[in-house]
């Protein structure tokens, strides 16, 4: 009974919230602001000390889609902190890991505080990346079988209801989905809600061959992921998504030497695909049309491509940084550029289609701090204009390579050539767990290709999904099949 109880006050609460953000732009008020963390700490607080852990894992679910960033690190501080020393779960794959890279991170941190003393650096990288990553822990740890159906299921209702009030908001006010200016959520942050469901529907389409035992709000979300896409603009997410679905059943059942030309393919098809359907037929987007070939072109002269050839060129220019890395929290990810505000452009938005650029977002007694290696490669970019994901300088994967160097690399690539291959194993057991190892293999291959564009290993909604789920569905009552 308090299971329903919670689902029902919890899809009541977020259906309410978004149509608020929708109508009323509620999340620029003061008073939401301080509501709803005050909300997740007494709940969260009240689930844990009555032993209600899946309604507490439930609860983050339903916190990255309350919108706010302040929101979702409230959950994983209180995660952290309710939690203690539960978080740490025995030393052996696939956390062992995640482990050897904090290890790893903090030695290429103390290296580097030779070269240039920067102590803030690797405590903003940990908050970050490193706390959210507790969610993997603690969910590895508690969640069996039950749990992880009951969550997905829930999460699906949660972003079924996402997907219905962005029709709404779009059919009624004729405007992009965009939580900053009064909506849904960001274009982004939607179509990542949306991608993911698809790869779970898929994942059980892919096993089961047929929709007959979909649930009703699985069918109506099936029906609505690509409408909402589409009219969301969230195309690099589609192709993406698609690319992550479709790599993993080649991997099944297409021979070694076509693998790549087909995978190719499929990527290539998919972005003309996309930009075909939504000029030709999706005329109420509201963005304009999109040019192949100015997309090329702009591309070819972005941050992005420049800094993709930049990390290439890693090893030649800096030996050691290709080697250790120049140290978490120092390269172009959020925790390095949280604190280069004097160098990068900074603006907030104070209305629609309006900003006003700030000096720094960070408290006065954090000083801003450009490192030595972003001042060297990297700081001509902040001042250029930002065309978009395709273009400007964001990639969890870039800082990564830069700021954890080759042997970082190397260990998380480890970690998720374990998980590949412990889900490999344990789909031969039932069509059910087969269905769970299609989901969860297409949805890394799906996150590590945003994060080739994107912040997606820092951004704390996406984060606290992506740590869920891969604890939940790697939980440990598989370790003695493994």
């Amino acid at each position: 009974m308090r299971v329903n109880k919670f689902n029902s006050l919890s899809y009541f609460i977020l259906t309410v919230t978004l149509l608020l953000g929708v109508f009323f732009r509620i999340y620029n008020l003061t008073i939401f602001k301080a509501t709803i963390p005050f909300f997740i700490i007494v709940t969260g607080s009240y689930l844990f000390i009555s032993g209600d852990k899946k309604n507490y894992f439930k609860l983050g679910l339903l916190v990255i889609l309350l919108g706010k960033e302040a929101n979702q690190y409230t959950y994983i501080l209180l995660t952290v902190l309710l939690f203690n020393t539960k978080i740490f779960i025995p030393f052996r794959k696939p956390a062992k890991y995640l482990y050897l890279l904090l290890m790893v991170g903090f030695f290429s941190y103390l290296v580097n505080q030779v070269i240039e003393i920067n102590l803030l650096a690797f405590p903003a990288f940990v908050g970050s990346f490193f706390l959210p990553a507790s969610l993997f822990m603690v969910t590895y740890r508690y969640v069996d079988e039950e749990m992880k159906d009951d969550l997905i299921q829930y999460y699906m209702v949660l972003i079924t209801i996402l997907a219905v009030v962005a029709i709404i908001q779009f059919g009624t006010l004729g405007v992009t989905v965009d939580r900053l200016t009064g909506g849904t959520t960001s274009s982004h942050t939607l179509g990542f809600h949306m991608a993911v469901g698809f790869l779970l529907l898929f994942g059980k389409l892919f096993v089961r061959k047929t929709i007959k035992k979909f649930k009703p709000h699985e069918i109506l979300l099936f029906t609505l992921i690509f409408p909402v896409m589409f009219l969301s603009d969230a195309k690099y997410l589609m192709g993406n998504m698609i690319i992550g679905s479709f790599s993993i059943f080649l991997f099944l059942y297409i021979r070694k030497w076509l693998r790549p030309i087909v995978i190719i393919s499929v990527a290539v098809g998919a972005f003309l695909g996309i930009n075909y359907i939504q000029n030709k037929y999706i005329q109420l987007s509201v963005k304009s049309e999109v040019d192949v070939s100015y997309v090329s072109i702009r591309f070819i002269d972005s941050a992005k491509l420049q800094l993709y050839l930049k990390t290439l060129y890693l090893p030649i220019n800096e030996p050691t940084v290709f080697l250790i890395g120049s140290g978490p929290g120092t390269f172009l990810s959020r925790a390095a550029n949280s604190r280069a505000s004097d160098t990068m452009d900074k603006s907030v938005t104070i209305g629609e289609g309006q900003s006003t650029q700030v000096d720094s977002k960070l408290p006065a007694f954090i000083p801003p701090f450009t490192s030595w290696i972003t001042s060297k490669y990297a700081v001509k970019y902040f001042g250029s204009r930002w065309y978009g994901t395709l273009f400007d300088f964001r990639s969890s994967v870039i800082s990564f390579i830069w700021e954890f160097g080759l042997v970082g690399l190397t260990i998380f690539f480890l970690f998720f050539k374990d998980i590949f291959k412990r889900m490999s194993r344990i789909k031969v057991f039932s069509k059910k767990l087969e269905s769970d190892a299609f989901f969860l293999q297409s949805f890394i291959v799906f996150y590590i290709l945003n994060s080739l564009l994107a912040y997606y290993f820092e951004y704390p909604e996406t984060q606290i999904l992506f740590w869920m789920f891969l604890g939940s569905f790697l939980r440990h009552e598989f370790d003695d099949k493994k």
